[in-house]
């Protein structure tokens, strides 16, 4: 192989790696514009918990003000924070009644943020008034 077309392969390889570098950095997004920054509350029944990456998801039908069903989704934190957290897939079931307090997606779509940076978030049974799930403030 000539000179010339060992510095060209090697500038190939090094553009793609730093292709590749941004596009992994790149997939860890953050929530800049994308929800509200008020909390807003919903009450619906879980359909379910699934605890898939990159975050644990609660699929839940809520009664609009038309009386409609709506599929509504909660984003929470990763599932292995989650499970330090005590939480696992049979911690809310289907059926379960529960009211959520989080941050709602700007664009309107039937999604709210639970996770980190949604302080103030809860998840509290609707039944027993229990907070099972709470994202506080940092202290300062």
């Amino acid at each position: 192989m000539n000179r010339s077309i060992r510095y060209r392969a090697i500038a190939l390889c090094g553009v793609a790696a730093s292709l590749l570098a941004h596009s992994v950095a790149y997939s860890h997004h953050g929530t800049a514009g994308r929800y509200e920054d008020e909390l807003m509350e919903i009450s619906g029944t879980v359909i379910s918990l699934m605890f898939i990456n990159p975050h644990a998801m609660l699929a839940l039908e809520v009664e609009d003000e038309n009386g409609n069903t709506v599929r509504w989704m909660a984003e929470f934190n990763n599932p292995p924070l989650m499970a330090r957290e005590g939480w696992h897939k049979g911690t809310l079931k289907p059926g379960d009644r529960v009211t959520i307090i989080g941050r709602p997606m700007k664009n309107g779509a039937p999604s709210i943020r639970l996770s980190r940076g949604a302080n103030g978030a809860k998840v509290i049974m609707t039944d027993t008034g229990e907070a099972i799930f709470t994202e506080e403030p940092p202290n300062r």
